[in-house]
């Protein structure tokens, strides 16, 4: 199959599953340069049964069917485990091999790390160090952790989601409609690995979880490496006092992915790694007496994003009572659940949100009442029936919940990948535009040499890809969330075959 005249050539198709398969969408290459690993032609091939029926943008509240495809899409421009190694510098052709990746053991626990030059910075910068320190004198250069659990084709072809929760390129998916995942500077940073793109970064934005301006505008000191139960910040994991995620808004009624610790089985494969030598010393040195069965993030207590606040509003830290039993997430609609915010500095916030009479309620937050408590009713729907629910609120500090706001809301408006830019501080610079000459095509397809400037673009640049493996084929999987005893065939996981 031969395009003329074009940098990649992508066929698309859709594929009816008589099975009634989960998967939504798969993404790979057929062909490629042999010295770079530039791939030249790609296929993409969607579940009709997942397809909506309105355009599905990143941009929409409803965005998950874009974001699984987007996922898709990057694995094919290269984001997969077999390719690490060929990584290459945009100028030179000699390929990282061996350097592009470092592990270690800590805690009893082995990570690994992708450590080429972009991913380095962009761990210096989130991290605030040069080098993550394991056991018995081992080191690597800080770098970007990739996943450890999961099938063998998710483990290692994504982000580790313990660290990394809310990327677009981690293991699974939120199986709700909304829009929690972000296409952010930790894939763009592995993209420009490759060796082959440049990236319009003004249309990525910043993971708001664990980022150093997220709290105070200083790196959150241990959150790259160590227990997430010592290291993690206030809120971050799930308690019975808060339902609201890290963001200000994500928020969970939903609980089935919470175990009772002294039931877990040793002898299921599903819980190995936990039953290890890092048990105690690292998934859960505070020995909680619940985990979670999330094995992508590391069986922490992550807040599962149900219902999700945008457009400028958010929840501040609570917990719902007097909550119907429901079966799947998302079955639960609540009205109102989210308010308006106004930030003054970083001194105090404005809080407004209607109850469930329709009263408007305000709440001023800062730095004299930090917890306060104040509650108020709201409506909420299952099965046909309304319900009166009460939310519990605790004033955050305003400094943590102002900044979380405006990098939540915000895309790039400086170079991430700049030493010296903060995203939340200096004035804007100006995106970088690229132009597109395809007139020496011909020739670099037969010298196999490697020129390659592409914008991604968040309505459609981005769907300009550039399909990457070696005949490797990814899928994507989806399924209704499940109680824990079927949890072994729910975890969503991307598969990587070879034909």
């Amino acid at each position: 199959m031969k395009f003329p005249d074009t940098d990649f050539a992508l066929v698309a198709t859709s594929y009816v599953h008589e099975d009634g398969s989960s998967e939504i969408a798969a993404a790979g290459s057929r062909d490629f340069i042999d010295s770079t690993f530039r791939p030249i032609l790609g296929m993409v091939r969607f579940n009709p049964a997942f397809v909506p029926s309105t355009p599905s943008n990143l941009t929409d509240y409803d965005n998950n069917f874009f974001s699984t495809v987007l996922h898709e899409l990057t694995h094919a421009l290269g984001f997969m485990y077999p390719l690490f190694e060929h990584y290459h510098p945009i100028n030179s052709t000699t390929p990282y091999g061996n350097n592009a990746l470092c592990s270690f053991t800590k805690y009893g626990r082995k990570f690994t790390f992708l450590v080429t030059p972009y991913c380095h910075l962009f761990a210096k910068k989130r991290f605030g160090v040069e080098t993550f320190y394991g056991d018995n004198g081992a080191k690597c250069p800080s770098g970007i952790e990739l996943e450890d659990q999961g099938s063998s084709s998710t483990a290692g072809s994504h982000l580790e989601k313990r660290v990394y929760n809310s990327e677009i390129m981690v293991g699974d998916d939120t199986l709700t409609k909304i829009p929690f995942f972000r296409y952010s500077d930790a894939t763009l940073s592995i993209l420009m690995d490759t060796g082959f793109y440049q990236i319009n970064w003004a249309n990525a934005q910043p993971l708001v979880f664990g980022h150093p301006e997220s709290i105070d505008g200083k790196p959150i000191e241990g959150f790259a490496i160590d227990p997430p139960q010592k290291s993690f910040p206030e809120k971050y994991l799930f308690d019975l006092t808060n339902d609201v995620g890290f963001d200000y808004r994500s928020i969970t009624a939903y609980y089935n992915k919470l175990i009772l610790e002294e039931y877990i089985d040793c002898s299921n494969p599903f819980f190995q790694l936990y039953c290890g030598e890092a048990r105690y010393a690292f998934y859960n040195p505070v020995k909680s007496p619940v985990i979670s069965s999330d094995i992508l993030a590391d069986y922490q207590l992550t807040i599962y994003p149900e219902l999700y606040c945008w457009n400028n509003t958010a929840n501040l830290p609570g917990r719902l009572t007097d909550v119907p039993q429901y079966t799947n997430a998302g079955d639960l609609k609540i009205d109102d659940i989210c308010g308006t915010y106004k930030c003054n500095n970083y001194e105090s916030f404005d809080f407004t949100i209607k109850d469930a009479d329709g009263k408007t309620i305000t709440k001023t937050c800062s730095k004299k009442n930090i917890n306060e408590e104040f509650n108020h009713t709201l409506k909420a729907h299952y099965n046909n029936t309304e319900y009166i629910i009460t939310k519990t609120n605790y004033c955050p500090d305003p400094e943590r919940f102002c900044r979380t706001m405006k990098l939540s809301y915000m895309n790039f408006n400086k170079d991430p990948f700049d030493p010296n830019t903060k995203v939340l501080e200096g004035y804007p610079q100006t995106p970088p535009e690229w132009t597109f000459d395809y007139s020496d095509l011909d020739k670099e397809l037969k010298a196999e040499k490697k020129k390659l400037a592409i914008a991604l673009g968040v309505t459609c640049g981005i769907s300009v890809i550039v399909v990457v493996s070696i005949v490797l084929c990814c899928y994507f999987k989806k399924k209704k969330s499940q109680p824990y005893q079927q949890q072994s065939d729910q975890v969503e996981e991307d598969m990587v075959n070879n034909p």
